[in-house]
């Protein structure tokens, strides 16, 4: 018989000033989420971004309740602006590496937060999704299209007054793009 021993992870996603937390559970090959942290936001330097991990974190502490205590390995969900390739960035890698030391965290990867969207929507509906998703920040605004779980690619705008005119003119940068 297979065991059903439990594994837990702490995913922190981390934004264009703000993080996220969670504590996931791996049992019998399935995810499920056990707890979850608040959405603090963090200035751009690395304190900024310890202290905020560390406060969403504590969040999801509290609200954790598993038999083996705290999780110690972190996945992080990424932009795709921190990624080059297949690597972090070296200057935000550098961030994650301070958030992981001052912690006692150790990293297991990373996901491009676009791709987990994409993987949930497709494990959701069972096809590829094809859409338009719309990331709003304080200060800008996240325009990803996705064409039969492909992505086409993500503009960044400058936020204004008025949402829709900002995806509109995300949505017009893109040069070609059939579904729209």
């Amino acid at each position: 018989e297979k065991s059903h021993e439990k594994e837990y992870f702490w995913a922190l996603q981390v934004g264009e000033g703000e993080v996220r937390s969670a504590i996931w559970v791996v049992e019998d090959g399935k995810t499920k989420v056990a707890a979850l942290g608040s959405r603090e936001s963090w200035q751009g330097e690395k304190e900024s971004l310890v202290a905020a991990a560390d406060h969403s974190l504590s969040v999801a502490s509290e609200e954790f309740i598993g038999d083996s205590g705290e999780p110690s390995k972190i996945v992080f969900g990424l932009p795709s602006s921190w990624v080059e390739g297949e690597k972090i960035v070296s200057s935000r890698q550098q961030m994650l590496r301070a958030v992981c030391e001052k912690l006692g965290l150790s990293p297991v990867g990373f996901v491009l937060t676009l791709d987990a969207i994409n993987h949930h929507l497709k494990n959701i509906e069972g096809t590829p999704p094809s859409l338009i998703l719309v990331n709003p920040q304080e200060e800008q605004v996240f325009v990803s299209v996705l064409d039969l779980g492909e992505v086409k690619g993500t503009e960044q705008v400058r936020r204004s007054q008025d949402l829709a005119a900002d995806v509109y003119e995300g949505l017009l940068r893109f040069e070609e793009i059939k579904i729209l």
